[in-house]
């Protein structure tokens, strides 16, 4: 079974690509994954704070955000870009979470690796494993906050991944996109407001505009939700960003530019990319794709759907045929089976070129039928004749009791008519003989004479 539909897709016509200060460099579609450029994304660079979004995902995976830490001298003792956390100091998971993304606290790096695996170097390894599962094949993490440290290092692509990963939870997304954040009061310090270090979120300081071309702008960038800043004299300037258009969100990696180039370098990404690409949506998921025959159910067809969302990265020139997509369904799915079983592909052709696809599954489940099942007749059809066929017998065996009866009824009243006739016949008998009996009594009445009769013994 085949079913197509064609959408208006883009045709390819791009700007040219931006020139860039930073050594590394990726954007891609945050929504597709659809990489859109890349300029040594593979090349090992350090990658200062913009570690924090691996600690950040892993605190919101392992800790309940309620629960309060207390603070030890290692913590104290960090360096860096601090909230000035104390020995002895209670603070909320959520509370070190927020300083952490926000103003990018060292010490609250730290705080967070030891309440999650008592140590930074069994934390470290918690992170590694992490970045391995994600896929990230130039990334070792020594640390939970990106002090530099030889051993601490990543790629742009890696990093890419992870941030794609970190976005994909909602209280990660609303903690990133905050330009501050505000640390109640604790038993050691008072309450402070700490400023979002990335300043494309809202920075409009004129001594802070950063030249985009010919063009001086401020770093403040229309639609942005994050992510992360970071820096150090060996890593240089870094920043991972994200901002949102209409209906794409585009990710952005910069590593090893500098401290206001990391701005420039990510709103000319995010501007070329804007320019030249959309994300297009393409089918959303539970779409109805027909029915597709049953065999051995109690029902002889299920109704199929689309399982996720399609949505594909085009470029901003629509030509009408470039993509379509094709519903390529199984001949038949046999009982019994749950709902979300998989029954074909819904397959994204562009340009002639099969890109992805997706699974097609059952809208719902279905038990294994009765016997006629096997003939494709269904359940509710074969009760009906089953019922049918028990009301035939039924009534088939009814008339036979009821003609057994009516024979017997009429055997009694056939018996009872030749009991009568026979009664009458004996009766009639009986009165014949009597008759005779009487006629013969009063002959020999007459034929014997008087004087006899008295000695008559009947011999």
């Amino acid at each position: 079974m085949l079913v197509s539909v064609f959408f208006a897709i883009p045709a390819y016509g791009l700007t040219p690509e931006p020139t860039l200060e930073g050594e590394s460099a990726i954007l891609l579609d945050l929504t597709t994954g659809e990489i859109l450029y890349e300029l040594n994304a593979d090349a090992r660079q350090y990658p200062a704070s913009t570690t924090k979004m691996m600690t950040a995902i892993l605190t919101l995976e392992k800790l309940d955000l309620n629960k309060i830490l207390t603070m030890d001298d290692e913590v104290h003792a960090t360096g860096g870009s601090v909230i000035g956390l104390k020995d002895g100091e209670n603070i909320s998971v959520n509370d070190l979470l927020n300083a952490l993304l926000v103003r990018s606290a060292n010490d609250c790096g730290v705080a967070l690796a030891k309440g999650i695996s008592g140590s930074v170097a069994g934390f470290a390894d918690l992170m590694n494993e992490k970045a391995k599962e994600l896929g990230c094949k130039g990334t070792h993490f020594s640390n939970p906050h990106g002090l530099h440290s030889d051993d601490h290092y990543t790629t742009a692509r890696d990093l890419s991944l992870i941030a794609q990963y970190c976005m994909q939870n909602k209280t990660f997304r609303e903690i990133v996109k905050q330009s501050t954040y505000t640390v109640p009061e604790t038993n050691k310090n008072p309450e402070v407001t700490v400023v979002n270090t990335n300043y494309l979120l809202y920075d409009q300081n004129d001594s802070n505009r950063v030249y985009i071309g010919n063009e001086l702008r401020y770093c403040k960038y229309d639609g942005c939700i994050g992510i992360k800043t970071g820096y150090t004299s060996q890593a240089g300037g870094c920043l991972v960003a994200a901002a949102t258009r209409d209906n794409t969100t585009l990710l952005s990696v910069v590593l090893k530019s500098s401290t206001y180039g990391r701005f420039a370098d990510s709103i000319k990404l995010l501007d070329w990319g804007f320019e030249n690409y959309r994300t297009m949506d393409v089918a959303k998921a539970g779409e109805d794709l027909g029915v597709i025959p049953v065999k051995k159910g109690e029902f002889n067809k299920v109704a199929v759907e689309l399982a996720d969302d399609i949505t594909v990265t085009v470029s901003n020139e629509a030509s009408n045929d470039f993509v379509r997509t094709e519903a390529r369904l199984d001949e038949s799915v046999r009982a019994p089976f749950d709902a979300g079983t998989v029954v074909g592909k819904y397959v994204v052709i562009e340009g002639g070129i099969e890109t992805e696809t997706h699974d097609i599954i059952t809208s719902g489940g279905i038990a294994e039928g009765m016997f006629l099942s096997n003939f494709g007749i269904e359940d509710s059809v074969s009760r009906k004749i089953k019922f049918t066929i028990i009301g035939i017998i039924a009534t088939l065996f009814a008339a036979l009791v009821i003609w057994v009866l009516y024979k017997r009824h009429e055997t009694k009243v056939k018996r009872a008519r030749r009991d009568a006739k026979r009664a009458a016949y004996r009766a009639e008998q009986a009165r014949l003989r009597a008759e005779w009996e009487a006629q013969y009594d009063r002959r020999y009445e007459k034929e014997v004479p008087p004087d006899e009769r008295e000695d008559y013994n009947g011999y």
